[in-house]
């Protein structure tokens, strides 16, 4: 099977499917936002761009790292969402074909999405060079 890279745009992906497996500690700490909560920012000006889900699955036996799905960039914004009790957000998947059956065993698969493709990208966010944005592409091109 030849392995090609996938992403999945979510107009509302239920939060409580995410889990962010940074530190707590390391979430804290970038919880203000130009002196601003983050939380209190998502409140004002509701979500502009969509938090990315970087889901990958590395083989055990060779790099002794398990399978994962990280929030990253956004995770502090996940956090912010959950303090908010949001029940979903915009949320653009990064992943490869390989992954799906495991995306469909937890229950990502079963929420509307559209794939994305590169062409396209740009529409979904606010500015070529948001972090989200140079994320993606990033992730793209590697």
């Amino acid at each position: 099977m030849k392995i090609e890279k996938l992403l999945l745009y979510y107009d509302a992906f239920p939060v409580d499917l995410l889990t962010d497996t940074r530190p707590e500690f390391e979430l804290k700490n970038y919880e203000n936002r130009t002196g601003e909560k983050l939380s209190e920012q998502l409140k004002r000006d509701g979500q502009k761009e969509p938090i990315i889900i970087n889901a990958n699955r590395f083989d055990a036996k060779v790099r002794r790292v398990p399978s994962y799905i990280v929030v990253e960039p956004g995770g502090c914004r996940l956090s912010a969402m959950r303090q908010l009790n949001w029940t979903h957000c915009k949320a653009i998947v990064l992943t490869y074909n390989f992954m799906l059956s495991y995306l469909e065993k937890i229950n990502f698969l079963h929420h509307k999405n559209v794939p994305v493709t590169r062409k396209d990208l740009g529409d979904y966010f606010t500015s070529l060079e948001s972090p989200s944005f140079e994320w993606t592409e990033r992730f793209l091109t590697s």
